[in-house]
C-alpha cells in the first residue's frame, strides 16, 4: 500500500460506506478503539479475535500462514503468533449503521502500527444519521456541530491574526472544512488462508 493511501489522522464525519487505513503512531496518544469521530454514541462494542502464526524469511517474505490454537491459555504466545482483533459498533441513534475497527497485536501484546476502519451500513443501504444537536443549544432542527481539523485551525488562526467574532470564525471554517476529510474509499479486506475475510 502506498504511504499517501495511509491516514495520518482519524476519519471523521464518516457518514457512507467507505474503509481507511490508519497510521496508530502519527495519532500520538489517541487511542484508535475510543476516538470521537463526529458521528454521537456508539453501542454495542464486542471484539472477536483470532490468532494466526506467521513464518517470515528475510528473502521471500511471508512463506506461511496458519491459524494457531493454544491448548493452555495461560502460557504466552509464542514468537510469530499474531491475534486479530475486529472491534464491532453499531450505531447509538441508527441501528443500521456500523464500524469496524480492525487492530493486529503481536505475541508480546503490542499493537501494530496500521489500523483499519471500516464503516457500512447493514443491508448496503446507505440512510440519513441521526445525530443529537448540542445539549446547550435550544433552537429546534439545528444541525449537529462538526468538529474542526488541527491543519485547518492552524491555518486560520494564521490568517485572522486579529480579532474576530467567534461565530463568524467558527461557520467560515465550516465552509472551508467541506470535504477535507474525505478519503477514497478502498478494497482493503485482505483474505487470509482459510479465505476468512478480516473485517466483516
Amino acid at each position: 500500500m502506498r504511504t499517501a493511501s495511509i491516514c495520518q489522522r482519524v476519519p471523521r464525519a464518516v457518514r457512507k460506506h467507505a474503509a481507511y487505513v490508519v497510521d496508530t503512531v502519527a495519532l500520538g496518544c489517541s487511542d484508535i478503539l475510543s476516538y470521537r469521530d463526529d458521528n454521537g454514541s456508539w453501542d454495542g462494542h464486542f471484539k472477536p479475535r483470532r490468532k494466526y502464526k506467521i513464518e517470515v524469511s528475510e528473502q521471500l517474505g511471508i512463506t506461511s500462514m496458519r491459524k494457531y490454537h493454544s491448548n493452555d491459555k495461560g502460557t504466552p504466545d509464542p514468537e510469530g503468533v499474531y491475534t486479530l482483533y475486529r472491534n464491532y459498533f453499531q450505531h447509538a441513534r441508527t441501528a443500521e449503521f456500523r464500524k469496524v475497527i480492525a487492530t493486529v497485536n503481536d505475541w508480546d501484546r503490542n499493537m501494530l502500527p496500521l489500523a483499519v476502519v471500516q464503516c457500512f451500513f447493514e443491508g448496503g443501504i446507505e440512510v440519513p444519521i441521526k445525530l443529537a444537536k448540542h445539549g446547550n443549544d435550544q433552537r429546534v432542527d439545528v444541525e449537529p456541530l462538526m468538529r474542526i481539523s488541527r491543519p485547518l485551525l492552524k491555518k486560520k488562526s494564521k490568517k485572522n491574526a486579529r480579532p474576530h467574532h467567534a461565530r463568524k470564525l467558527w461557520m467560515n471554517a465550516m465552509k472551508k472544512a467541506e470535504g477535507v476529510l474525505a478519503v477514497h474509499q478502498r478494497q482493503i479486506f485482505h483474505k487470509i488462508e482459510s479465505r476468512h475475510t478480516i473485517l466483516i
